[in-house]
């Protein structure tokens, strides 16, 4: 397994400057990494994603941000992969960070979306 608290380090500390200047509507918001496989053409596909999940008094939402991708197999292994990947994340977001391109986050959210859920009471 990957060691990805670099990249978690850096995504709460995103976290932590959005929930400054949060729309009063929300409650909470977590950032998650996970990683899935595809096969694409005959070549083994790793993707690593960053999601989010935003709540609200009344409602919650999770989505997908960023996916990143490595291929594997023959001689690189699942968790070189994975390497590749979290060091993509790391670069790309904190590149991000430097750039302050985080300040438009609660701009794209859609909070009269159909995609949120309700929390069950």
């Amino acid at each position: 397994m990957v060691n990805t608290s670099r990249i978690q380090n850096l995504l709460n500390s995103v976290r932590f400057i959005l929930m400054i200047d949060k729309p009063a509507i929300v409650r909470d918001l977590k950032f998650y990494i996970d990683f899935r496989d595809h096969l694409i053409d005959g070549v083994n596909i790793r993707e690593g994603v960053i999601s989010t999940y935003i709540e609200t008094d009344t409602h919650y939402r999770h989505k997908d941000l960023y996916g990143y991708v490595s291929s594997y197999g023959g001689t690189k292994t699942i968790e070189q992969a994975d390497r590749e990947i979290v060091t993509d994340m790391f670069i790309i977001w904190d590149t991000m960070i430097d750039r302050e391109e985080y300040k438009d986050f609660w701009d794209k959210i859609d909070f009269d979306s159909e995609d949120w859920k309700r929390k069950e009471e």
